[in-house]
């Protein structure tokens, strides 16, 4: 079974950087390999960390490469893109004298919004022109998007250039992008977050941009490294025995006593961040994700996250509910 958002062409995951948008780009490309589909993660303006989670070596900017069984990676630059699209249209020759060029460099260079829009158009590319004996290459392409206030330009370059461009190739072509970019048969934009106040904050503004001001169709709403009530306080009594139990060592008690307490209004903070979202973005579904203590996370290392996210793509988990308990520091008197 493909879940709904699996089955789209094209997946943007985007966030504001340090909320873990990467790593569940990864983690929805290997649980859309597992499930049989052709899928590509696309990376830009990276040096392909994806490649070296999986102990390879990058391949050239603009080209795939091959992590497991029905998984590749694709680190798109908008320099490099160009070039590319400057090949496919142009005689070899003529095309070793333009991009030899100083007009040329120094347009690319200072050209606004260039590279942004020859990204897009890559992308657009892998999506629906590049085929193979009459099918699409990729059945998925999922786009690990640069962070909140550079990746909105990303989107917002196509748009741009078909209102600038009123006719021609340009406006045909932008014109293409944006049809994709707005058709929820095809594309949804995840969104990824903390449930923190700023993050949280910088989500919903990122939301009115893609989903109000551009129209863009919006998937579920990633909650990422969310802080669960398994620290779950002792009472008062069962306190003081285990105080009784460690003797002289109340500093060990005292110690353990502030971190279930820290884990707990983490846990309530994150719960009040979690419906705030929920609130104000209309009541849009949400995938909430476990914290991961680890500092490497590799393939092996985000299984948990995986199985958390094909179980509540499949319906079987909900939000936690809140069950806020204070830690009774009083028991130590």
């Amino acid at each position: 079974m493909v879940y709904p958002l699996l089955s789209k062409r094209l997946l943007f995951v985007s966030g504001k950087g340090g909320v873990g948008k990467s790593t569940i780009a990864l983690s929805l490309a290997l649980l859309a390999a597992d499930q049989g589909r052709r899928t590509l993660l696309v990376e830009i303006d990276t040096t392909g960390v994806v490649a070296e989670k999986f102990g390879k070596e990058a391949a050239p900017l603009g080209q795939e490469l091959e992590l497991k069984a029905g998984l590749w990676s694709m680190v798109v630059e908008g320099r490099s893109a160009l070039d590319e699209y400057l090949r496919m249209i142009l005689p070899r020759i003529v095309v070793k004298a333009v991009l030899r060029s100083k007009v040329y460099n120094y347009f690319v260079a200072g050209a606004p919004g260039l590279k942004e829009l020859m990204c897009m158009g890559k992308i657009f590319y892998e999506v629906v022109d590049r085929k193979k004996g009459g099918r699409p290459v990729w059945d998925l392409v999922i786009v690990d998007a640069p962070a909140t206030g550079h990746g909105i330009q990303y989107f917002r370059m196509p748009r741009a250039a078909n209102e600038t461009f009123t006719m021609g190739l340009v406006h045909r072509e932008t014109q293409r992008v944006m049809d994709l970019l707005r058709d929820p048969e095809r594309t949804a934009h995840v969104l990824v977050t903390l449930a923190e106040d700023l993050p949280v904050s910088e989500t919903l503004e990122l939301f009115r941009v893609i989903h109000d001001e551009m129209e863009f169709p919006t998937g579920p709403i990633v909650i990422n490294c969310f802080h669960s009530d398994v620290l779950a306080p002792a009472t008062p009594d069962e306190l003081k025995t285990f105080a009784k139990s460690i003797g002289e060592h109340d500093e060990l008690l005292l110690d353990l006593l502030e971190k279930t307490r820290n884990f707990q209004e983490r846990h309530t903070r994150n719960i009040r961040n979690a419906r705030r979202l929920k609130k104000h973005t209309r009541q849009h579904s949400l995938l909430v994700l476990p914290a991961l203590f680890q500092e490497r996370l590799g393939p092996e290392e985000i299984k948990p996250l995986i199985r958390t996210i094909d179980e509540q793509l499949s319906g079987n988990r909900e939000l936690p509910p809140v069950q806020p308990v204070p830690v009774p520091t009083e028991a130590l008197a």
